[in-house]
């Protein structure tokens, strides 16, 4: 329920996806 954990959470799938588009 932590704004930065969720924060860190959306970098992580951002990422995640950017690889994945690639």
């Amino acid at each position: 329920k932590n704004l930065q954990e969720q924060l860190e959470q959306l970098k992580m799938k951002l990422k995640h996806t950017k690889r994945k588009t690639k």
